[in-house]
């Protein structure tokens, strides 16, 4: 007997990749700017009460910028391009409008996106399981005393699926919003499907 089962759950954390992205002539002068950026984007997160345990760096690039004179001229480098990402975790997703806003005005110029995070999404899926199998026993009690005959104790549960939405994306559009005010962040739902097979006497 297939047993399903929803918890719901508002976000509670969040996550933002964030960095600077500029070129210059020489990759020195490329890396000393973006160096630079990156340090008053640190300042600024620091300031907020980011601790230094929730920032990492999520990818740090140095690549030569090609270009053609003509269509029939080699591509050669006229530039270099440096680019320095940084995700930075918050435990309080009602910092997040304040720190898009500080992101942007300390200089960012690349925010790739948001995910909205459920701290305690383990606990809930235990719930969810939890009713998912009393779900099952619901439906074969019914079945089972449709058919005349008593229901017994559980031979098998399998799992067939959980789904954990702790990882939503934010759109640019709501990015944006959140700059300006606070933004909610929707009730999700962790779902849970097992399979009971129950003995009947």
């Amino acid at each position: 007997m297939r047993g399903q089962a929803s918890v719901a759950a508002v976000p509670d954390r969040a996550e933002l990749t964030a960095g600077h992205t500029n070129r210059a002539e020489t990759a020195a002068k490329a890396m000393a700017a973006n160096n630079a950026a990156m340090e008053i984007v640190f300042t600024a997160l620091k300031a907020l009460g980011i601790a230094e345990r929730d920032m990492r760096t999520a990818g740090f690039s140095v690549a030569p910028v090609m270009a053609r004179a003509d269509r029939n001229s080699p591509p050669r480098i006229v530039a270099y391009g440096v680019s320095n990402r940084v995700v930075v975790t918050l435990g309080d997703r009602a910092l997040l409008g304040a720190m898009l806003d500080v992101l942007t005005r300390a200089g960012a110029n690349r925010i790739d996106g948001v995910r909205l995070l459920i701290s305690n999404a383990d606990k809930l899926s235990d719930g969810a399981r939890r009713k998912a199998v009393g779900d099952a026993r619901r439906k074969a009690l019914i079945y089972a005393d449709s058919a005349g005959v008593t229901l017994g104790g559980v031979l098998k549960i399998t799992e067939q699926s959980i789904h954990i939405p702790g990882t939503r994306m934010v759109r640019a559009v709501e990015m944006q919003a959140m700059a300006r005010v606070p933004v909610a962040a929707g009730e999700q739902k962790i779902n849970a499907s097992v399979m009971v097979t129950f003995a009947i006497k």
